[in-house]
């Protein structure tokens, strides 16, 4: 899993993230976007956390993380002011 892009979102946070995306790709999880949202709610209550499959579509958000796995698949980490 690689960052291709953060806005706003630093070191151990971006850590915490490559680490539950991997962990629920491995464990061939179905959703491992809800994975990372209640991750990073239950964590970060601060914010309001969305995860999408993502397809190169604008989001307007306040801390966001973008992932590139294989290749061939991207998710986008974001979260907004609650």
């Amino acid at each position: 899993i690689t960052i291709k892009e953060s806005h706003e979102v630093f070191g151990i946070i971006q850590l915490e993230a490559v680490k539950v995306l991997k962990e629920a790709i491995m464990e061939n999880s179905e959703d491992a976007c809800k994975r990372l949202v209640q991750y990073f709610q239950e964590n970060y209550p601060d914010y309001l956390w969305h995860a999408v499959d993502f397809n190169t579509r604008y989001i307007q958000s306040n801390l966001s993380i973008l992932f590139e796995v294989d290749y061939d698949k991207t998710y986008l980490l974001f979260a907004t002011k609650k």
